[in-house]
């Protein structure tokens, strides 16, 4: 090893025209992998005038090395590195700039992830580029039609007909999907190509299901909406789709894929979301434009609800309502006066007012949906309505959750964990009836029920005593 390192400090490096770092494009997309964990796919690239190289025989070579590291939010991480050498003819000064594409697929658990991501270039370590970013690994529902992420593609080709020797990484299901890690599409090459993976529709929906691509501005007005039908023929549906978008002006967009079904008449739908941006050398970027406050309201789905619909989303917004709009709704007795105050405080939790969604409102619905299907019991179906349900809509999904099933001595119970709230909390359940209602009987939270002695209270069926840690 000693002597190979010497024998480096002498080769020769060709330094790249940026000085000081590494332009490196990063994306990803989760999929189903099996019925308990997912695949992440992570997509990178870069240029080949942004890295050093190094003669080798009669071209030159480039050589970086990628390290991730995942820490979950339980005490643990871990890391995966590798490197990539790539070999071109000429010095990216004297020829045309070549873009490297590449994959890696991570198998994970359905959790909350604090990702860290570093590239080396290995012919000159002081070039290097450094990011850190938040993954949410959502579990994929068993009895619901669900959506993976859209995953942005430059090429999409099947096996049969491919036009170049991709890499056996980007093929999935008969196909060869190259990553677009940039998320930019320009005017020489105009049409949005993309890849979504749609779960259990030939269970639920085994007459068809309607499917929309819709393209969004940065100011959430729809575009245009390309719609169509799908049969399913297994559980795991592939929909890929090209979109033209060469009248478009230079600008960031969103694309949305929205499945509704059964097909002949919705009662359900489910979407994803992703964002891109044209570059169109022929048209300029657009004036921004201010819509009024009526219009925006007037195009939502607040403005249509009828009296039911909307008694029904107040009830399920009261968790995270506080005091004073509280007040403010239960004065309110005209039905256009109430969907206006749904609208509103919607409208104010938007983390994001220039995506052409909600994403504050989704995440709630979702985990609605969730508690709706994993703690609804016996008749009982508004698993929101539930003790687990409002601590779920009420404080977000726990870190992670200890679960202890019945036993000869113990009643089914769950720990749900959150680290990141209040300095730690806890929040203790147990189906004392043994009916898969879990009543909530302690928490270290503020303002919720406290009870040191819950274990002994309401967990054994026999005489076991006390965990070693109640809290």
């Amino acid at each position: 090893m000693k002597i190979a390192f010497t024998i480096l400090l002498f080769l020769l490096i060709y330094q790249s025209s940026i000085i000081g770092g590494i332009d490196v494009s990063i994306d990803g997309a989760v999929f189903r992998y099996d019925d308990d964990q997912l695949l992440w796919e992570f997509y990178y690239s870069y240029k080949d005038s942004d890295v050093s190289y190094i003669k080798s025989g009669n071209k030159y070579e480039s050589k970086l090395k990628f390290e991730i590291t995942f820490y979950s939010l339980k005490p643990d991480k871990f890391t995966e590195s590798w490197t990539v050498i790539n070999q071109i003819d000429n010095l990216p000064e004297s020829g045309p700039t070549q873009t490297f594409i590449g994959q890696r697929n991570f198998i994970l658990n359905p959790g909350i992830y604090e990702i860290e991501f570093r590239v080396i270039d290995l012919n000159d370590t002081s070039k290097t580029y450094n990011t850190s970013f938040s993954l949410l690994a959502k579990q994929i529902p068993k009895n619901s039609i669900s959506l993976s992420d859209i995953q942005l593609a430059r090429v999409i080709e099947s096996e049969s007909r491919k036009s170049a020797d991709w890499m056996e990484i980007f093929n999935k299901n008969s196909l060869y999907v190259v990553p677009n890690p940039t998320l930019e599409y320009y005017d020489h090459s105009p049409n949005v190509k993309s890849y979504v993976e749609v779960y259990n529709a030939k269970s639920l929906a085994p007459q068809g299901y309607n499917i929309y691509y819709s393209v969004y501005n940065s100011q959430r007005k729809n575009i245009f909406t390309s719609p169509g039908t799908s049969i399913p023929i297994s559980d795991g549906m592939v929909e890929v789709v090209e979109l033209p978008i060469e009248l478009l002006p230079t600008g960031k967009y969103f694309l949305e894929i929205k499945i509704s079904y059964p097909m002949d008449n919705p009662v359900d739908s489910v979407l994803a979301v992703k964002p891109f941006y044209f570059i169109n050398l022929q048209k300029p970027p657009e004036a921004i434009t201010t819509f009024i406050e009526s219009e925006t309201y007037e195009n939502s789905e607040f403005a249509t609800m009828n009296n039911e619909e909307v008694k029904r989303e107040y009830e399920m917004i009261r968790y995270i309502a506080n005091p004073e709009e509280t007040e403010r709704y239960e004065k309110l007795t005209e039905l256009e006066a109430k969907r206006r105050f749904l609208y509103a405080f919607w409208k104010i939790r938007d983390p994001n007012p220039e995506t052409p969604v909600n994403e504050k409102l989704i995440d709630y619905r979702n985990a609605i949906d969730y508690a709706n299907k994993h703690f609804s019991y016996g008749k009982f179906k508004d698993g929101w309505r539930t003790d687990r349900g409002r601590v779920l809509l009420t404080y977000g999904f726990p870190t992670y959750v200890n679960r202890n099933q019945v036993n000869e001595m113990e009643k089914a119970y769950e720990i749900w964990i959150y680290d990141n709230l209040q300095g730690g909390i806890n929040f203790y359940f147990v189906d004392i009836l043994g009916t898969n209602n879990f009543i909530l009987v302690h928490s270290t939270a503020y303002g919720e029920i406290f009870n040191k002695n819950w274990y002994n209270e309401y967990v054994p069926i026999g005489f076991k005593q006390n965990p070693s840690n109640p809290r």
